[in-house]
């Protein structure tokens, strides 16, 4: 490890955030990610798009994370994990596909949104341009290519809908709650056993999450000031 990069290893550490390797994020990408977080062992390359946002209390154990516009807040991610997978790498509907003779061929990826609170198993590999909706879980070693809905579990490959985590009345109000904005110690002290009840006593909760936000490239690690 360079020495630079131990520094920024140290100053995101102190900043709230666990990145094994910073020299698994590629000079092009720009992270804005509020903290506490865990990226891990995490490959990020975002070429497509400005900066992708990292949500409060989200990890991802290992794996590649390719042209994401977003995570959300309390997202679980394995290890081996890769986002935002390009479906065009090659020219599909040329006259060949090889890179060596298309050489003029560009495709421009559609971001892949995670929402908030979502689960996502060991090897899943989740499509470019997919979203996946709050509370959903994928299955591991899953292929998804299609969005999922808030609180779906999906699985296979390609990813199928198993069931909802909930009845549909459930999953209305926990969606208009949007718990994920409120003040975590206020959450910690809510009842996660019983959906109904939590639904109810989220709502009681009056103060907004409010987290620190950090701008992550290659090279320099900031906080960046609420205004």
């Amino acid at each position: 490890m360079k020495f630079h990069d131990y520094l920024l290893k140290r100053k995101a550490r102190a900043l709230g955030i666990n990145i094994n390797h910073m020299d698994r994020v590629s000079s092009s990408s720009v992270i804005h990610t509020e903290t506490p977080v865990s990226l891990g062992s995490t490959r990020i390359i975002n070429d497509s798009i400005e900066s992708m946002s990292f949500g409060a209390y989200s990890y991802v154990r290992s794996g590649m994370i390719s042209n994401v516009a977003s995570i959300g807040r309390f997202c679980s991610l394995g290890q081996n994990v890769t986002l935002g997978q390009s479906k065009r790498i090659h020219p599909a509907d040329w006259a060949s596909n090889s890179i060596y003779l298309c050489t003029d061929y560009q495709y421009v990826a559609t971001p892949t949104i995670i929402q908030n609170d979502v689960w996502i198993g060991q090897d899943v590999v989740v499509m470019e341009g997919v979203t996946v909706g709050n509370g959903a879980i994928i299955g591991r070693n899953s292929v998804v290519t299609k969005n999922v809905l808030p609180y779906q579990i999906v699985a296979g490959n390609p990813a199928r809908p198993i069931r909802f985590r909930f009845e549909d009345a459930l999953i209305e109000q926990l969606l208009h709650s949007q718990w994920w904005t409120r003040d975590i110690h206020a959450l910690r002290q809510l009842d996660y056993r019983n959906v109904a009840r939590f639904t109810e006593q989220v709502c009681a909760i009056q103060e907004p999450a409010i987290y620190p936000t950090i701008r992550i490239t290659r090279h320099k690690i900031t906080r960046i000031d609420r205004k």
